[in-house]
């Protein structure tokens, strides 16, 4: 197994594959800074991959490492009956499960889990935005159509390009577009800026990159055509549809994905610290 060390390894091991009522979903570890030396981790993903229930049974697949801090090939797969925090908005597809509890579960059992944590640093302002150019290279890391490395439990991580400025609500929306092999799977994914060896913005031109990547948001829809290549109108989202078709007027409909991606932007996740503080107690 890699020992990862830099963040295209390290993404890897911030996605976890989710499974509820049958259906594969992405979740990822992304870690709080309520205080100094305090950090909370949650797992994020859509509400629609635990099918919209506040209480459900996800089986949730992670890394171990032994006494010596080495990542072993065999993974703790968990059926967890877990609280999630959903967004208080309810035209936004997000929701949240702490990850502690997980982890103190693992522990009870004798084992120790290794995972990255993607730092709420990395949720980008309105400044880091705005000073971006409309098309960027960009990485989604997920479990596409359930497909991964089963043997070493990693993702897949897909490669494309932001299709609306990552600055603009699109549609007024606090949604973004993206140009990437999406399907089902995916939902949940985070999508991280990826500049390769140079970094652009208005500021500075062309740069070495060295600097802190972006999560632009997390993906949770695409754009699909009919049969006949008509676009459909409505974002589809969920797994339940696909390839095999569904009614619609007395006619039978299959949705085929044309590789365009919604994503719901990284500044929504900052509601679930609120959230968080307020349910739990927690003194800042």
């Amino acid at each position: 197994m890699i020992i990862p060390s830099v963040f295209s390894e390290q993404i890897l091991f911030q996605t976890i594959r989710l499974e509820c009522n049958g259906f594969v979903g992405t979740g990822f570890i992304l870690g709080f800074e309520i205080q100094k030396d305090l950090h909370i981790p949650i797992v994020v993903t859509n509400k629609h991959v635990i099918d919209y229930q506040p209480i459900s049974h996800v089986l949730f697949s992670l890394h171990v490492k032994d006494s010596n801090g080495a990542i072993l090939e065999k993974t703790a797969d968990y059926d967890w009956k877990s609280e999630w925090l959903f967004h208080p908005d309810d035209t936004i597809d997000l929701c949240c499960t702490l990850f502690k509890p997980i982890i103190d579960v693992a522990s009870q059992k004798g084992l120790n889990l290794f995972f990255h944590t993607c730092p709420d640093s990395f949720i980008p302002t309105e400044e880091v935005l705005n000073d971006l150019q409309t098309v960027n290279d960009i990485i989604m890391v997920g479990y596409p159509d359930g497909l991964y490395d089963e043997k070493h439990c990693l993702p897949l991580v897909r490669k494309g390009m932001t299709a609306t400025h990552p600055s603009i609500d699109f549609n007024g929306q606090p949604e973004g577009v993206i140009d990437i092999g999406c399907i089902y799977g995916s939902s949940g994914s985070p999508i991280y800026s990826y500049p390769g060896l140079y970094h652009y913005n208005k500021s500075n031109g062309f740069t070495l990159a060295n600097y802190n990547p972006i999560l632009y948001g997390i993906f949770y829809g695409m754009a699909c055509t009919d049969i006949e290549g008509k676009v459909l109108t409505n974002k589809v989202v969920g797994h339940k549809h696909y390839a095999a078709g569904k009614k619609n007027n007395g006619k039978t409909t299959t949705e085929v994905p044309i590789n365009i991606g919604y994503y719901i932007k990284a500044k929504e996740l900052r509601v679930f610290k609120d959230l968080i503080i307020s349910k739990y107690g927690i003194v800042q």
